[in-house]
């Protein structure tokens, strides 16, 4: 089970490697609303791939795996909410949801 999760690992790895350069070109690291809620609601759909949420949201600040085995990808860098992004098994989004954060 664990050289599994690290061959999985190791792929994410390089394959985000492999496409931040032609992503950092496409993006804006200006824009204030990156991650907002509003941009979530307006941008990001059920079945989106992970490679447009990198695209509108970028990279997120963790990435974990939640009890069902599948990644979740949190963005809370941003404003007063944590954006919480979760993928199926063909890395496609499965869920969003946004939350006020507290500091």
């Amino acid at each position: 089970m664990f050289n599994r999760m690290l061959v999985i690992g190791c792929l994410i790895f390089i394959v985000g490697c492999s496409t931040a350069g032609p992503l950092k070109n496409g993006v804006n690291s200006d824009k204030k609303d990156r991650s907002t809620a509003g941009k979530v609601q307006r941008e990001i759909r059920i079945g989106m791939p992970w490679t447009q949420v990198i695209e509108i949201l970028g990279h997120p600040s963790v990435v974990s795996i939640d009890e069902n085995r599948l990644e979740v990808w949190v963005y809370d860098k941003v404003s007063s909410e944590t954006i919480v992004v979760k993928f199926d098994r063909g890395h496609k989004v499965r869920d969003l949801a946004h939350h006020p954060s507290s500091f």
